[in-house]
């Protein structure tokens, strides 16, 4: 079911700004609604530029979410479409014949490759897709792998059709030298890319330096510099040093206030305290003690460095290692050097159970559970609503799957790239320890 869309506040200013202007930067904080603001604020078709996860799911779940883009067809350029094929120069050591050999080529072809006398001038690797078979598909939204953007460029060339490109999450373009920037840069250049909207939550994490090249690829050079020598020497010193070598550059007093203001025209910047229209959230610890046996496990682990249980051995030879496996027996379910997972206790699970209906009668809550725990245990009224991790990978709406109580299990390395962006007001999360 779809939902009609209702600009917030920042969402209209973002709107209007990228009407008036053919090139603006929307560094808006995750969560905020980038995707559906750039969506309406652009007239397809388009051609969006994203990390490869960004790119499979957001933009087609995003643009079947809201009533106003439901009709949008997505068309996603995946890998398959980039698959290369390799072209070979040989040449005959005395000149006579110079071959080009498309990999792996005829019979005929791969004995002059073996043949003693003869040598490879050049390997290339070059795409199999032509600029006609791009061409060819139709769709309103056009989605690339940002891996792959390189690749759409050098196959499509001049004939390039996409005048309007949104880069999201833009600090792939933040290194000047790389190759995705530079395509970029030269599509604007040469005046194929007249319309670009760059999209990011965090556009500089490593300070104002970080803006320049993605400014750059809105106004080609205008404000901050057409090189970054220049935007160093207009905003930054020398930070660390040795001799005449720098090895890291510092931002000059008042150079964030000053570049902001430069850039103040075509790029925007929204941040959560002043979007969020919830109360900050709230952690309550919930203190579960340790059955007597559970507690003894545990102390002797902690002494010993080496447990025996249930047929199976668990020992420690670093420090590091003891206190995940000594987190993993507060737990109640610890792994063995066969990973094998043997449960010690369920008291951490009966008092999940417990909270968990408790929340759930009074609304629904998130509950993230750590891998520690091994096997959790699903209350008989909260049967059927697990969903797993890569359903909340991204901007995930609870409101959407109408379930009390959602489950997933997570590493902390996951737990960061987790995002719940419309999510109820409770969330019960796993353990700390002991």
């Amino acid at each position: 079911m779809t939902a009609t869309y209702i600009p917030r506040l920042y969402q209209a200013e973002a709107i209007e700004l990228a009407d008036r202007e053919p090139c603006v930067g929307l560094f808006m904080e995750p969560g905020s609604g980038k995707t559906i603001t750039a969506m309406t604020a652009l007239r397809p078709p388009y051609l969006v530029v994203a990390p490869k996860m960004v790119a499979q799911e957001v933009w087609t779940r995003e643009a079947a979410k809201w009533r106003h883009t439901e009709n949008l067809r997505v068309l996603l350029f995946d890998a398959p479409f980039f698959d290369y094929y390799r072209k070979v120069t040989a040449s005959a050591i005395w000149g006579s014949e110079t071959r080009e050999i498309i990999r792996p080529g005829t019979l005929e072809d791969q004995d002059f490759l073996m043949c003693a006398d003869v040598v490879i001038d050049r390997y290339e690797l070059l795409p199999r897709a032509r600029a006609e078979d791009v061409l060819a598909k139709k769709a309103d939204i056009y989605v690339v792998n940002r891996d792959h953007f390189y690749v759409l460029a050098k196959i499509l060339g001049k004939k390039w059709p996409f005048r309007t490109v949104i880069g999201d999450e833009s600090t792939s373009f933040k290194n000047a030298d790389s190759t995705r920037s530079k395509t970029m840069h030269w599509l604007r250049r040469h005046g194929l890319v007249t319309r670009l909207v760059l999209l990011s939550g965090t556009p500089s994490p490593r300070g104002i330096e970080n803006l320049w090249a993605q400014v750059r690829l809105l106004d080609l050079g205008k404000r901050l510099g057409a090189t970054q020598k220049e935007f160093r020497e207009r905003f930054m010193l020398p930070d660390q040093r040795d001799g005449k070598r720098i090895f890291s550059w510092k931002a000059k007093p008042g150079a964030r206030d000053k570049v902001t203001s430069l850039i103040s025209d075509i790029c925007m910047a929204v941040r959560a305290d002043v979007w969020r229209e919830t109360e900050p959230p709230r952690v309550v610890e919930r203190i579960v003690q340790l059955p007597d046996d559970a507690r003894e496990l545990y102390n002797r682990m902690e002494d010993e460095l080496h447990l025996e249980l249930g047929g199976g051995v668990i020992t420690a030879a670093q420090a590091a290692v003891l206190t995940n496996k000594l987190l993993q027996i507060a737990s109640g379910a610890v792994l063995d050097s066969e990973s094998t997972w043997h449960v010690v206790h369920d008291a951490k699970l009966d008092a999940l159970e417990e909270l968990l209906l408790l929340l759930w009668r009074g609304g629904g809550c998130v509950r993230l559970v750590s891998r520690q725990i091994g096997l959790f245990r699903e209350p008989q009224e909260l049967r059927g609503s697990v969903v797993d991790l890569d359903d909340l990978v991204g901007a995930y709406q609870l409101g959407e799957r109408r379930v009390g109580s959602d489950t997933v299990e997570h590493g902390q390395h996951q737990l960061r790239n987790l995002r719940i962006v419309r999510a109820c007001s409770t969330v019960a999360a796993g353990d700390k320890g002991v």
